[in-house]
């Protein structure tokens, strides 16, 4: 227990079982409200890619001195389409680059539905978003 906030670690695997309770692999059940799931994972860029030193996150997105004229954002997730609206309604050309036949196809197919025909709708030729 983290005595300063209060919180519970438990360094173990875990599976839901439902909207609120958490089977660890101890055997142990955990209940909540609210379950927050955070991986603590780190993107890597790679190091074999010719001009890698100039890819960025997004944790680095946030600490930018300036708004870039235009920006690619790979990938097709609600993350890169968040920082895609974000970056496009500052006034920055967007161009989100995926793979895969449907953007959102990571979501769940409501909202991967729902997601893709307002996203391609909004990235037309003339808007400051594009995809490809």
């Amino acid at each position: 227990m983290s005595k300063k906030s209060g919180a519970r670690i438990a360094k173990t695997r875990a599976v839901l079982e439902d909207a609120h309770t958490l089977r660890l692999m101890t055997g142990e059940k955990v209940t909540a409200k609210y379950i927050l799931i955070a991986t603590g994972g780190a993107p890597n860029h790679g190091r074999e890619i010719p001009g890698i030193e100039h890819v960025i996150s997004s944790n680095e997105a946030f600490h930018l001195t300036e708004l870039p004229k235009r920006i690619v954002i790979q990938g097709g997730g609600y993350i890169a389409l968040e920082f895609a609206g974000i970056f496009a309604g500052f006034g920055s050309d967007v161009t989100v680059v995926y793979r895969g036949d449907n953007i959102c196809a990571a979501s769940t197919r409501t909202s991967a539905s729902t997601c893709a025909p307002r996203w391609r709708s909004k990235a037309s030729p003339s808007s400051p978003v594009h995809h490809r």
